[in-house]
């Protein structure tokens, strides 16, 4: 280094001072601080070099050494070691969606988004599509609607499940800060309710028969909106290909009313006649023994019609889910062929047969009116609403009585309490007697006026034809009576050339 050589020829000429000759040692305590210092610079220049050779703190194994100057022996302290490599994003748009959505610090932005994420993520389906997937092809189908909505009315398919996004409860607080502050608040709130269950959601619907991975599922709320979106978004992350009702139940609730009747003409044939004429077990066995196409109304709307009508039925739809069954059951009838439906009044029970099929029914073309002798008709009434299975319901005794007090309204009060003295005494023939008096009447105007119920008006359309089963029959023969009803529809075809078009156009026209 500069000035090594000065500093030498003077510790040279110390040392001659000191008593030592040229080139001889200097005493010990004069040339330790001399090695001392030489020691020193010795260990830092070690360390600096180590330090240059080794990699800096993060470089990964095997990686080559970087080139550099070589450091000096100064005591400066070595460079920072260069920044580590961030870690790269391997999320995707859905994943980090979803942990957005969990996030306790959840924002309106990321609602919003998600919204529009939502809409387009599944295909939307208008009504008569969509209904093809679930009825013809047994498409499982989730109704994500309140648990109460559901009760009221749902969409009638096999694969129907409902899995609500929220409970009655929530979707009523919902909706009060949807009309008081605003969508932005009802979608945080919304979304704050939904978040913990979210996995639960989708475990539920993977569960449904038949539905494995990439298979297909249709969802729908009430107006085709955030619910089923929501929903729908969830399903696809899972793997399900996912279809949206478009416009929700609200459409298909405007279709069962409308579309439903209007777009499809059917020949139809009605079944009428008294009380008590077997016209419920005539049409049974036209569609279970004779292979026809029957709209079983009573069936589906678990009432017999008269005043007695719930003995031995299970509890009643709403009228609103009625009405939804009996659109189903048309949508799925054969054009070309006869359809047998009962001549009920409007009503069947506390169910409201839909107005555009009850118009259907009173311009029917065709009307078989089945007459039975008396006493074979209180023979099917006991039967019916007094036998031993209808008795065994302890609440048939008090809800019969219940019914009979009912009928104070069409029925003297002395003609009542004689009813309710026939019942405790066990003699339900008298009681079905004692109706069928004011029952009688009624049927018969119903059966030819054009509005029908004894207070109808007009004429009838259609061609009104008898079908009597004689006094000297000892039982009611069901299948043959029902073989009767189909020979004179066959022969009435022929009679009047009814093809598919002819009957379009006299339902359409009449």
């Amino acid at each position: 280094y500069p000035g090594d050589k000065e500093r030498c020829a003077g510790s040279e000429e110390k040392d001659l001072e000191a008593g030592a000759g040229p080139g001889g040692k200097a005493p010990v305590g004069m040339a330790m601080g001399e090695f001392l210092a030489v020691d020193e610079l010795c260990l830092a220049m070690q360390c600096a070099l180590q330090q240059a050779a080794s990699p800096p703190e993060g470089t990964p194994p095997g990686a080559p050494k970087a080139e550099g100057r070589r450091p000096s022996c100064s005591s400066a302290p070595p460079a920072p070691a260069p920044p580590a490599l961030e870690r790269k994003d391997t999320r995707t748009p859905a994943q980090r969606m979803l942990e957005a959505l969990r996030s306790p610090s959840l924002h309106a932005d990321t609602l919003h988004s998600f919204a529009k994420v939502a809409k387009n993520c599944a295909k939307r389906l208008p009504v008569e599509e969509f209904l093809d997937l679930v009825l013809d092809e047994s498409v499982p189908c989730v109704d994500v609607r309140t648990p109460l909505e559901f009760e009221h009315g749902h969409i009638p398919c096999p694969g129907i499940c409902n899995i609500p996004l929220f409970s009655n409860e929530e979707r009523a607080l919902v909706g009060t800060l949807y009309h008081k502050q605003g969508r932005e608040h009802a979608m945080l709130k919304g979304m704050k309710i939904v978040r913990p269950r979210l996995d639960a959601i989708v475990a539920q619907a993977s569960l449904l028969p038949t539905l494995e991975k990439g298979a297909r599922i249709c969802v729908h709320c009430w107006r085709g909106g955030m619910r089923s979106c929501s929903v729908a978004w969830l399903l696809k992350q899972a793997g399900y290909e996912v279809f949206v009702l478009d416009g929700g139940y609200k459409a298909f609730r405007e279709w069962a009313l409308t579309s439903a009747w209007t777009s499809r003409k059917l020949k139809m044939c009605m079944i009428s006649g008294r009380t008590g004429c077997g016209k419920t077990r005539i049409l049974d066995s036209l569609r279970d023994s004779l292979g026809q196409q029957v709209l079983d109304l009573e069936g589906l709307a678990n009432h017999a019609g008269s005043t007695f009508g719930w003995v031995s039925r299970p509890p009643q739809p709403t009228s609103e889910q009625f009405g939804n069954q009996c659109a189903v059951e048309w949508r799925c009838l054969n054009s070309s062929h006869w359809v047998f439906v009962e001549d009920e009044a409007a009503n069947v029970g506390k169910c409201s047969v839909p107005p555009e099929l009850f118009s259907l029914m009173r311009q029917a073309p065709l009307v078989v009116n089945v007459v039975v002798p008396l006493r074979l008709r209180l023979d099917l009434l006991v039967e019916e609403y007094g036998g031993e299975e209808a008795q065994a319901d302890e609440e048939w005794k008090p809800r019969m009585i219940e019914s009979i007090v009912r009928m104070n309204r069409r029925l003297s009060d002395e003609r009542v309490k004689e009813a309710v003295k026939a019942l405790d005494s066990g003699d339900c023939r008298s009681v079905a007697k004692m109706f069928l008096a004011y029952y009688d009447k009624l049927y018969d105007k119903h059966l030819v006026n054009a509005t029908g119920t004894g207070r109808g008006v007009g004429q009838r359309p259609g061609e009104i034809v008898n079908v009597e089963v004689p006094e000297e029959v000892p039982v009611f023969d069901t299948l043959a009576h029902a073989t009767s009803v189909l020979q004179l529809v066959r022969g009435f075809s022929k009679r009047t050339s009814l093809s598919t078009d002819r009957a379009e156009k006299i339902v359409s026209f009449t």
